[in-house]
């Protein structure tokens, strides 16, 4: 399941195959480690930032924190203004 997680994309965080809280994405910069990425999470709790490698980020596979299986999973896509003007119309 390919997720191409973008800046403004909105994640469902799953723990233990439960589904946890949502969080936006920030920021996703490349970490010194090849392969990897830092990532920043904006949630209810606070500001998280979690170093992944690219497959749980890019794939939606799982990894541990202590021992504990984690999921990211893209629940909403980022949001784009429309371009250019849009003609309003009055309904009859």
């Amino acid at each position: 399941m390919k997720q191409n997680l973008r800046p403004s994309d909105v994640v469902l965080i799953h723990m233990r195959e439960k589904p946890i809280f949502y969080a936006q994405v920030r920021v996703i910069e490349q970490d010194v480690k090849r392969g990897w990425y830092r990532v920043t999470l904006q949630s209810p709790f606070g500001e998280h930032q979690w170093i992944l490698e690219d497959v749980h980020i890019f794939l939606g596979q799982t990894w541990t924190f202590q021992g504990v299986p984690h999921r990211m999973e893209r629940v909403g896509e980022r949001y784009q203004r429309p371009r250019g003007r849009t003609a309003l119309r009055r309904v009859k």
